[in-house]
């Protein structure tokens, strides 16, 4: 890959990262989809809670359920692209996200703020670069029990 192709792909991969968050956001499930292959791993370690989620299917679902009667808002920032291949690369994104519930969700929380980062795996297949993991480690939060 020259230097031109690596440039591009990182350009790729940002907008890869910025549909993520719209279509989270929006509750777009089915332009979430296309941000992962289907084995997609995800992992969220929040101090002494971990989660995680393996296959698109089943993490579309329990984020269906997860951010039902909710507004969020999330926003990446500084990514750390690495390329490691025509077909493989890594990043690390700052986060910061907003959940706000209508009414207390599943853990009893109507609000959380966190700050923290993502470290995630992408592939190129072809349609474009999708993510294949991502663990999103929080250093701070604040939530809100309802």
């Amino acid at each position: 890959m020259n230097d031109i192709e690596r440039l591009l792909a990182i350009e790729e991969i940002k907008s890869l990262k910025g549909r993520y968050c719209r279509a989270v956001d929006t509750k777009d499930w089915e332009l979430w989809r296309t941000c992962f292959v289907p084995e997609i791993v995800i992992e969220t370690f929040d101090f002494d809670t971990k989660f995680r989620s393996e296959g698109f299917d089943t993490l579309i679902e329990n984020c269906k359920k997860l951010l039902a009667d909710s507004r969020t808002v999330h926003q990446v920032h500084n990514p750390e692209i690495t390329i490691l291949s025509d077909t493989e690369a890594k990043g690390i994104w700052a986060l910061h996200d907003v959940l706000k519930w209508n009414k207390p969700n599943m853990f009893g929380l109507v609000s959380m703020i966190g700050y923290g980062n993502y470290n995630e795996k992408y592939r190129k297949t072809r349609d474009g670069w999708r993510i294949v993991e991502s663990i999103i480690t929080r250093y701070y939060m604040e939530q809100e029990k309802g």
